[in-house]
């Protein structure tokens, strides 16, 4: 599995090496054009930039080895379907790991830029009594919160896909069916989420008008962390039997 692995980000090398250039010429260029209210600007751009790279890297990732000639050899390759899906899905952690973190120092670096490291992590943040480690801290939250839900949800359409492949490659209108299955599967997650809520009575937090301390949002958003990580092993095992089984390239 860490050949697999492996192979992956040597395929991905390019795409980061341009991420990076291309981020350190925007924020020097949103910096000097936009001052101070560029700060926000650039930390929207690059998270919106970033999620949407991401999306589009691990779907054409799998959908790549699924159809194409290419990613027939990786079947070709003595390793089973699940080593094969858990594979992607650690690479997808690790890609978004990287790009979370890549996000937040890229943000920091940016903010020093404009307002200095006494502004910055001195002082309390925009005249917002908020230190700006506890901003970073809880955005490090959050963001591993939606890096864990994007996870599952991309394993929905890894599941649509591979069902496409397997159980329907002979049936009439696979698409149709297999998009179909996508979106039933949406539903039935999306009132699976709402279980742990109903059982802890947190919706005293739906409309908080301060950010709570750390505390308070780790005890908000671990049980959408744990759901989205439940949710995603049964995912990548019914995958990885299909993978495994049933597949027919």
């Amino acid at each position: 599995m860490f050949d697999l692995i492996k192979y992956e980000f040597i395929r991905k090398y390019r795409m980061f090496m341009v991420v990076c250039i291309t981020t350190i010429i925007a924020g020097i260029a949103i910096s000097i054009r936009f001052g101070e209210s560029g700060f926000p600007l650039f930390s929207g751009l690059l998270a919106v930039g970033l999620f949407v790279l991401y999306a589009v890297d691990i779907v054409m990732m799998y959908s790549q080895d699924i159809n194409k000639k290419t990613g027939y050899m990786i079947f070709m390759t003595p390793n089973s379907g699940y080593a094969i899906i858990a594979s992607k899905v650690i690479t997808a952690l690790l890609e978004g790991l990287g790009m979370l973190v890549f996000f937040i120092l890229a943000m920091t670096i940016n903010g020093l830029m404009i307002f200095g490291p006494g502004e910055l992590f001195e002082i309390s943040f925009w005249n917002i009594d908020i230190p700006y480690q506890q901003i970073v801290t809880n955005l490090f939250i959050i963001l591993m919160t939606a890096l864990l839900f994007a996870i599952q949800f991309l394993l929905t359409i890894y599941s649509a896909i591979t069902i496409r492949k397997s159980v329907l490659s002979n049936v009439k209108f696979k698409g149709l069916i297999s998009f179909a299955i996508f979106l039933l599967l949406n539903y039935v997650i999306e009132k699976i989420y709402t279980i742990p809520y109903e059982i802890m009575n947190l919706s005293k937090y739906e409309h908080m008008t301060v950010i709570p301390p750390a505390g308070e949002v780790l005890k908000v958003l671990t049980p959408l962390m744990l759901t989205s990580i439940v949710i995603g092993l049964v995912l990548t095992a019914v995958s990885g039997y299909l993978l495994e089984k049933k597949i027919n390239l």
